[in-house]
């Protein structure tokens, strides 16, 4: 398998942004303050089918935007270990071809 640290690299760039977008998303849906009140006294059942699909809402926009920051995490760890056992191990084929007298 082809591992290229810079496309990886890449793509925790590109998921990056959207962890704090996310997060704030899920803020401003809460900020709201939606409650099962607000539908009027009439349409309690409806509201509290709202306030708790709102509170799923934000729910999922959190677990979301963790996700999504762990994922960017363990992209960037795994370049990182990656780029970092290749250059180990280039050194140790390095001074073993030297030890050698093949170089």
């Amino acid at each position: 398998m082809l591992f290229t640290p810079e496309s990886v690299h890449g793509m925790a760039s590109t998921i990056e942004p959207a962890v704090d977008a996310t997060q704030g998303h899920a803020t401003r849906i809460a900020g709201a303050g939606f409650e099962a009140a607000h539908a009027g006294q009439d349409y309690s059942e409806q509201g509290k089918k709202l306030a708790a699909g709102v509170e799923g809402i934000v729910t999922m926009l959190q677990s979301w935007s963790e996700a999504s920051g762990a994922t960017v995490e363990v992209l960037r760890q795994a370049v990182t270990t990656t780029v970092t056992t290749d250059q180990e191990h280039r050194a140790q084929i390095a001074a073993a071809e030297d030890e050698l007298g093949t170089a």
